[in-house]
């Protein structure tokens, strides 16, 4: 074994872990984990505390021990799972023992201690792995992310883990193990929860952004503001939770005397104006067609004196209807908008995260606006006495499909965390999914200061709480805002040279997806047929062809553009089958399963390009040409915008196909 070797697979893996890694690796000496001769001759690790020595491995015969571990988990059933997850590296025997039994499974290594990782860098070969399979590796370097660590985990992959404990670490840290495991099933719940989310929006996000193209060419982007207009400012991040019942006042109060920019993420702004109180701008970017009833009662009073921020790949019906002002924010879920848009100057659109929720979303646009502080109100996370929203606030078409009360399946996982006074409070799976992705938010910003207002609400990590009248008397004395702010976002000034090329280019990129597409279709029926004649020479030629052709298919900027944001989910799961299929020795078995992964997801691109083709594609152009000659004509007198008319979107080609999840 080469220390020498293992630190330049580990530098080739990942260098950033070997530059995290390397000060433990010094301090080795001092550590409470220990390396051993075991009396079978190879090397085992010991833990020692208050003069007690606990074995990690077997000091007789590690090995032996791993092949026991190994033979039990043969009585599990594995095979709904394609990536085992190990928690616990130790010196890795178990690790390879249960991967040479399942020799089609990837793997994932995670040791929550930086120092038994340097044993085993130290004592065993890291090139013994099938390293070919290994997905991630996380080392605990900062305990406080350890759960930000399974967070990043599931939002890399689709996979189904199976989870492995190295035995020793489930009962020498029982209390680290019980918190790490709970958060990882949880996360295993509602990570399959947002896959169902997923394959609900993943068309609409797309349709959405296509459509929403249309209206982004003719309204500013509400980071294309003034340098420093917004910068140091404090912002009110208004959400719907119990709370906001107790600060309308306090608001109303702010907003007449203009001590704050008060920003209204998503129905919190029905409580507002229910209550005489018009925020600075209302953020929305939820994909689906109800977002538009949280304007209902802006639209039937026809108020016209809200801005609305919305992102691009929001339900294309909210930004239809709304009567007031606009300003877009691109979202990293519209792959349209960038494509198509690039500003004269050649300034970047700049693109703001989707998150589980709009209230982060919004915290990180208010970031990089430059806000400084951002306050919190109605921020609960949590229940107060089975009341999920601020009363007056009632979601659903028109309004009344649903009330502020919590739903007996919201409540059905409830749980007990700190509220911001100390005290105990409820909440639930998906709220505390949202705390910690709000934390790990402020983490991102650490240069941006958020207090956290929200009376009786969950404690928040990074936001301390201060009450908002507090604030007024102490922070909030002088008028810092702008009425005019919205007339000092600079217009929109896009290229139509760039825009017009770019539409140019895109269809080229459909012709050429589209020949592309009947090469694949021709190359799998070749395979059937060399299967059939058992030629596994011509086998791997076909390969070596269907895997050209759609590297070729990967560049294309429609299937880029609109192809694959369309299924997201399915094309994450085709690159996970295709990785196993790979892996595959034999020509025959591997043939069958790339018939049977091309063939699936062939089909589905196909159906979609027919769709986008049919129906979505061609009123792209025509409103290109439209604005085209509208730049033109308003360059010699004032035009009114105008638009191609919609076309009628099929509610079944954006139903998802469950069997997939």
């Amino acid at each position: 074994m080469s220390l020498i070797d293992n630190i330049a697979t580990l530098k080739r893996l990942n260098a950033t872990i070997w530059k995290t890694l390397k000060p433990f690796m010094d301090e080795l000496d001092g550590s409470s984990f220990k390396t051993q001769v075991s009396k079978s001759g190879i090397p085992t690790l010991v833990y020692e505390k208050d003069g007690a020595t606990t074995a990690i491995h077997s000091t007789y015969d590690p090995l032996h021990e791993a092949k026991v571990f190994a033979q039990k988990l043969r009585e599990s059933d594995t095979s709904p799972y394609n990536h085992v997850f190990f928690y616990g590296v130790g010196l890795g025997y178990h690790i390879e023992e249960f991967l040479n039994d399942h020799p089609d499974m990837f793997f994932t290594l995670y040791e929550p201690n930086p120092h038994v990782f340097c044993h085993y860098l130290m004592s065993r070969r890291l090139d013994d792995l099938p390293l070919r399979r290994m997905k991630s590796l996380y080392i605990v370097f900062n305990p406080e992310l350890e759960e930000s660590y399974t967070i990043d985990f599931f939002n890399r992959y689709h996979d189904r883990p199976f989870f492995v404990t190295l035995p020793a670490y489930q009962r020498l840290f029982s209390k680290e193990f019980e918190r790490f495991s709970t958060f990882f099933v949880d996360s295993i719940n509602l990570i399959r929860s947002n896959r169902y989310t997923t394959l609900a929006f993943e068309k609409r996000w797309t349709i959405n952004s296509m459509i929403n193209l249309v209206s982004n060419l003719y309204v500013r982007n509400i980071l294309n503001h003034e340098p420093g207009m917004f910068s140091g400012k404090p912002a009110i991040l208004v959400a719907a939770g119990p709370s906001l019942e107790d600060e309308y006042e306090n608001l109303r109060r702010i907003r007449q005397e203009g001590t704050a920019y008060i920003f209204a993420v998503g129905s919190a702004v029905k409580g507002l104006v229910a209550n005489g109180i018009e925020p600075h701008a209302a953020i929305t970017m939820d994909p689906g067609e109800p977002t538009q009833y949280t304007f209902t009662e802006i639209i039937e009073q026809n108020i016209t004196t809200i801005p609305h921020i919305y992102g691009t790949s929001v339900g294309f019906e909210t930004v239809r209807t709304y009567p007031g002002p606009q300003l877009f924010m691109a979202m990293d879920k519209d792959p349209v908008s960038p494509f198509f848009l690039k500003s004269e100057d050649g300034a970047p659109l700049g693109v703001v995260n989707d998150a589980p929720t709009v209230a982060i979303t919004s915290l990180q646009l208010l970031g990089l606006l430059g806000f400084n502080p951002v306050i919190l109100v109605g921020q609960n996370l949590g229940f107060r006495n089975n009341q999920n929203y601020a009363q007056g606030i009632s979601y659903g078409q028109g309004g009344g499909n649903r009330d502020h009360m919590a739903t007996d399946s919201e409540l059905a996982d409830v749980r007990t965390i700190e509220d911001v006074y100390g005290n105990e409070m409820q909440t639930n799976k998906i709220y505390y999914l949202f705390r910690k992705c709000i934390e790990m938010m402020i983490c991102r910003y650490p240069d941006v200061k958020v207090i956290n207002t929200t009376k009786g609400g969950a404690k928040i990590a990074g936001a301390p709480f201060v009450e908002l009248n507090s604030l007024m008397m102490d922070r909030l004395t002088d008028r810092v805002v702008d009425e005019n702010w919205l007339d000092k976002i600079k217009p929109g000034s896009y290229s139509l040279k760039y825009l017009l090329e770019r539409r140019k280019r895109m269809s080229t990129s459909l012709v050429h997806l589209k020949r592309r597409i009947s090469d694949m279709e021709k190359i799998i029926a070749e395979i059937n047929q060399h299967v059939a004649y058992r030629n596994p020479r011509q086998l791997e030629e076909d390969f070596k062809r269907l895997d050209k052709i759609f590297n070729n298919i990967a560049r294309n900027d429609f299937y880029r553009t609109f192809i694959t944001p369309l299924n997201m989910l399915e094309t994450a799961i085709f690159g996970n089958g295709m990785a196993q299929v790979h892996a595959e020795i034999l020509p025959a078995e591997r043939a069958v399963h790339v018939v049977e992964n091309f063939g699936r997801y062939v089909q589905q691109c196909k159906r979609d390009i027919t769709y986008i083709t049919d129906v979505l594609y061609p009123y792209i152009v025509a409103n290109i040409d439209l604005f085209s000659k509208w730049v033109q004509d308003k360059a010699v007198m004032e035009a009114t915008p105008p638009e191609a008319q919609l076309p009628e979107i099929d509610g079944t080609f954006t139903q998802p196909e469950k069997d997939i999840v």
